[in-house]
């Protein structure tokens, strides 16, 4: 497996010797334009690595920062794979469990659980009419950044010089 270089060291703290991190379709596509790193990714019960070259085998140590995209089915697996103080983000709902977590798990996790709501399809409908009735205009930054300067852009953004959008042009 290849070594990967990143910007700011992945710091980890205790939990399971095995921890396999799980990526949904977009963030699969994130990896391979090279926006993400993937580190494992996995759709079934029995964990098994698809599209890399192994699994992480780490002693004692956990994620920063874990992405929950299946729910109640897989939130026990977050929890373990989090280290003390980092937080879960809980971006979806894609399954259900008869066994809930409770609350009293994250608190012994010592970590931050937070919530994103996406909204239905209707409702993003519903937004796009309202912005273009009321003839919203995004404030855009001045600077566009081609496609290969993806990275640059990113870069841009995390370093607060930008004012507005972050525009990335995608052909001509």
């Amino acid at each position: 497996m290849e070594q990967l270089e990143t910007t700011q060291p992945l710091t980890l703290a205790p939990c399971e010797e095995r921890i396999e991190a799980i990526a949904d379709e977009a963030a699969t596509r994130e990896a391979d334009a090279g926006w993400a790193i993937r580190i494992a990714v996995s759709s079934s019960a029995r964990n098994d690595v698809v599209g890399v070259g192994g699994t992480i085998q780490i002693s004692g140590l956990g994620f920063d920062h874990t992405l929950e995209i299946d729910g109640a089915a897989s939130i026990a697996q977050s929890l373990k794979s989090v280290k003390l103080g980092g937080v879960i983000t809980i971006i979806g709902f894609l399954t259900s469990s008869d066994k809930q977590t409770a609350l009293m798990e994250a608190l012994n996790h010592l970590c931050i659980v937070r919530g994103i709501f996406a909204g239905s399809k209707v409702q993003f409908g519903e937004m796009n009419r309202a912005i273009d009735s009321i003839k919203m205009k995004p404030v855009v930054d001045r600077k566009i950044f081609s496609f290969e300067e993806v990275k640059e852009a990113y870069r841009y953004q995390w370093d607060r010089k930008k004012f507005g959008k972050v525009v990335i042009q995608v052909g001509n």
